[in-house]
C-alpha cells in the first residue's frame, strides 16, 4: 500500500503539473517505472502462491504478451526506413537493450530481435516466457473429475505456446516489395486471437459468479 500511495501521488503530480519539459517528463516517467518495478517485486516476493497469486500473475502475463505483440506488429511487422533505430527503441522499451548487445553486439537486425523478444523462453520480457507461465498456471488450476481431457483454457494456452515455439524467425523476417513482413503480421494476428480467447476461457471457467463451474479446494 505504501508503494501504491507513492504511485498515486506521482500520478497526481504529473496530471496537475501543466506543461513539462522533455527532461522533467522523462524524469517523472522514470520515477513511475521504478515504483511499478517495486510493486511487481513486492507482489512476486510477498504473495503466497495460492490461486489468488495465479490469477493475478495470469493477468499480468496476458497483458505483457498482448502489449509486446502490439509493439512487434507496429515496429517490426512493417519495415521502417530507419529500422535499426526503431529496433533499438523497441529493445529499450522492453528492457532488453543490454541483453541484445551482449548477445549480438550493436548490429540491430530483425531476426535476432525476434529471437530475443518473441521466442526466447529464458527472457522474462519475451512473449514465449509469458506463454510458458500462462500454460503452467492453467495446468495448476483445479479441474473437475468429469473433465479428464484438457480443458478449453489448457488447449488455448497450449496452442498459443506451440505456435510461438514452432515459429521460424528467419521466415517471419522476410520482407515484401511493400516493405512489410506479412508472415510476422499473420503470426502476431494469430497470437492476438489466442490471448483474448484464453482470457475468456479462464473467466468463464473460474470467474463468472452467476454459474460457478470449478470449485477451489485446498492447495495443500
Amino acid at each position: 500500500w505504501h508503494v501504491l500511495s507513492q504511485l498515486a501521488r506521482q500520478r497526481d503530480a504529473l496530471l496537475y503539473a501543466g506543461t513539462l519539459s522533455a527532461g522533467d517528463a522523462i524524469e517523472a516517467l522514470d520515477g513511475l517505472i521504478l515504483l511499478f518495478g517495486a510493486f511487481a517485486g513486492l507482489q512476486n516476493e510477498n504473495l503466497s502462491r495460492t490461486y489468488g497469486f495465479r490469477f493475478t500473475d495470469m493477468g499480468r502475463r496476458l497483458e505483457r504478451a498482448r502489449n509486446t505483440s502490439t509493439l512487434l506488429y507496429s515496429m517490426v511487422g512493417i519495415v521502417h526506413p530507419d529500422e535499426a533505430s526503431v529496433l533499438s527503441e523497441l529493445l529499450e522499451t522492453l528492457d532488453n537493450g543490454i541483453t541484445y548487445r551482449r548477445r549480438y553486439q550493436d548490429v540491430m537486425q530483425a531476426a535476432p530481435t525476434l529471437d530475443l523478444v518473441l521466442t526466447d523462453e529464458s527472457n522474462p520480457r519475451s512473449i514465449a516466457f509469458q506463454l510458458v507461465a500462462l500454460h503452467d498456471h492453467v495446468r495448476a488450476l483445479p479441474h473437475s473429475a468429469e473433465e479428464p481431457l484438457r480443458t478449453r483454457e489448457e488447449r488455448v494456452a497450449l496452442a498459443a505456446l506451440t505456435n510461438v515455439r514452432l515459429a521460424d524467425v528467419e521466415a517471419l523476417c522476410e520482407v515484401t516489395a511493400q516493405a512489410e513482413r506479412p508472415l510476422l503480421q499473420t503470426h502476431l494476428q494469430e497470437l492476438a486471437r489466442h490471448l483474448p480467447a484464453l482470457s475468456d476461457a479462464i473467466t468463464e471457467s473460474y470467474l463468472v459468479h452467476a454459474v460457478p463451474r470449478r470449485a477451489f479446494g485446498s492447495e495443500g
